[in-house]
């Protein structure tokens, strides 16, 4: 069951990322095809309705009133956009702590947690291509900090070398 779960996340996901929008009444967007929503919205197992509106309209709540406000569909692309990424990160993190709490149970639940540590490696960096994989978005999300994490310790080490052998460098 969590597997399917975790292919119909996904799968939704890619559902979602088809999805276009044309111009519509005052400002707003309207989907392209109908279908595309459908089909989203049937395997993310929601209302198409309301998924649709999570899309098109910026919410605001303010106090007890919500103001929703059409979004044009250069908006509309980025909402679809970034609720796909939101989507994906929250899977991503998901996948690591249920990973996490698998190798625990392996372990006999008596380990040192700082032990357990899952990482990927892109030796390759950052990729975009026309169309990605879920393997590859996984790859570009955790690229950026492993790249940061790099460059941190190894010129924390150089440093380190540079200052044991006496080598007098400008501080970084």
């Amino acid at each position: 069951e969590e597997e399917e779960n975790i292919l119909r996340i996904a799968a939704g996901v890619l559902h979602l990322g088809n999805l276009e929008f044309d111009a519509g009444p005052s400002d707003g967007s309207t989907i392209k095809d109908e279908d595309v929503l459908a089909t989203a919205a049937e395997v993310f197992k929601c209302d198409r309705e309301k998924l649709s509106k999570c899309v098109r309209f910026k919410r605001r709540v303010t106090g007890r009133e919500v103001i929703e406000t059409p979004l044009d569909p250069q908006k509309a692309h980025l909402a679809r956009d970034s609720m796909a990424k939101y989507i994906y990160g929250r899977l991503f993190q998901w996948l690591v702590h249920r990973s996490n709490e698998t190798l625990s149970a392996a372990l006999g639940g008596h380990h040192d947690k700082a032990l357990l540590f899952i990482g990927v490696l892109d030796i390759a960096g950052f990729e975009f291509f026309k169309t990605n994989l879920l393997e590859q978005l996984f790859i570009n999300l955790s690229n950026e900090k492993l790249q940061q994490f790099f460059n941190t310790a190894v010129f924390k080490s150089e440093l380190a070398e540079y200052e044991a052998e006496g080598v007098p460098i400008n501080q970084i």
